[in-house]
Order: structure tokens, then C-alpha cells, then sequence
């Protein structure tokens, strides 16, 4: 929850015991966040693992473009580690090179659940990873190699669900591929949604994190 002249909520997946990554815009211009680990309600923060940090903590990503979301990736480096728990856990990120088209996946969030209600409660949205001409359409900076086109004619995400991890099931096991990063206008909207495409930053992740990686 990035602090500042404007409160904002984002999600972030944790990747380590000291290392979350989430979405550049997110925290691109705050001077700190509040980090909550193992919420369902977010009604219930004060009493769950929290860590502030500072921009000093941080590193969004150097060509992160805030006017096309061209690489809308933030890496968080903790100052202590995260304790494990029944409600808190890590995800691997896949650095699978691979094309994702129509693989079925899971995106997680706290964001608006139609134009005019949010939500405390984390909510889930089964969706597939769509090839990238449905999204090229619709978002003129779309960009095929960095980015995720998410369906979303059976629902999406929308404002607030921004950083929040885009998951597929790896024979069994939960894979990070993607960061939600930005969509439609509207809720309803059938429109594709965006999320940042985790294994195209590898190589920049593994040199962003000062921790080792699940």
C-alpha cells in the first residue's frame, strides 16, 4: 500500500523471504509503502505480518515508460525477512520463455468489483492468457514481448487490482507469469487486460534482488 499524498492499494507477489514484486506503477513517485503479507481482509492489516518501506527499498524497473506501462515491473527488497506461515507463502516465477497463449491461469486482487464498489475481501478471477492480436487492437502500446494479454469476456480485473500476480498450475505447482498492470476503462468491460510478462525480466529480476529467490 504505497503511502504518500495519495493512498493507494496494490497487490505483489512474494518471491522470497525478503523480495516482492509487483507493479512499477504502483510505487513509481511515492516515497514509501506499507507492505501487509497473508491478508484476505484487508479490514484485518494491523494484525498481520506488515513491513514500511522506503523508496531506498525499491527498484522499478529504469525503462518504465508511466504513459505506455512499457515495463511495469517494481521489485521490493525487504528489510527483514518474511516468517512463513498457514496464510503466508511464496510463488516461484517461471522464467519460461515459452508463449502462454490460451494456458488457463488465476489472477488475485482487492479491486473494484464493478464501478462502483471495492471490496475488503481478496477475490479471484479464472481467466486464459489470450494471443497477443486480441489485446494489440484495443491498446495501441501493447507490447508483444514484455506484455500478457488476459481475457476477460468471463471477468477481469479492474482499479486496484494492479501488481496483483497472474498464476498458472505448473504440473502442481503455482507459477508466477505475470503482474496485472492495466485494462480496461470500465469493469464490465469485456476488453482484454494487460499484466506485465514476469519471464521476459529474468535476468533483471535476479540482478534487481538483493535476497535469494524461491
Amino acid at each position: 500500500m504505497p503511502e504518500g499524498s495519495t493512498i493507494s492499494r496494490c497487490g505483489g507477489a512474494l518471491v522470497g523471504k525478503r523480495t516482492v514484486i509487483t507493479a512499477a506503477h504502483c510505487l513509481h513517485g511515492k516515497p514509501s509503502a506499507r507492505v501487509y503479507f497473508g491478508i484476505r481482509d484487508v479490514t484485518t492489516r494491523g494484525n498481520a505480518q506488515q513491513q514500511t518501506v522506503s523508496a531506498s527499498n525499491w527498484r522499478v524497473h529504469e525503462d518504465y515508460d508511466d504513459a505506455t506501462s512499457k515495463n511495469d515491473v517494481a521489485l521490493i527488497n525487504l528489510p527483514k525477512d518474511v516468517n512463513v506461515s498457514a496464510s503466508v507463502g511464496f510463488v516461484s516465477p517461471s522464467w519460461d520463455d515459452k508463449s502462454y497463449d490460451n494456458t488457463q491461469a488465476v489472477v488475485a486482487g482487492w479491486g473494484m468489483v464493478n464501478d462502483n464498489d471495492g471490496t475488503n475481501i481478496l477475490r479471484f478471477a479464472n481467466l486464459k492468457v489470450a494471443p497477443a492480436a486480441q489485446c494489440e487492437p484495443i491498446f495501441g502500446s501493447y507490447s508483444t514481448g514484455n506484455m500478457l494479454c488476459m481475457d476477460a469476456s468471463s471477468g477481469g480485473t479492474c482499479r486496484g487490482d494492479a501488481g496483483g500476480p497472474l498464476l498458472i498450475n505448473d504440473n502442481g505447482t503455482p507459477k508466477l507469469i505475470g503482474i496485472v498492470s492495466f485494462g480496461a476503462a470500465r469493469c464490465a468491460h469485456t476488453f482484454s487486460r494487460v499484466a506485465t510478462r514476469i519471464p521476459s525480466y529474468g535476468a533483471w529480476i535476479k540482478r534487481s534482488s538483493t535476497a535469494p529467490l524461491t
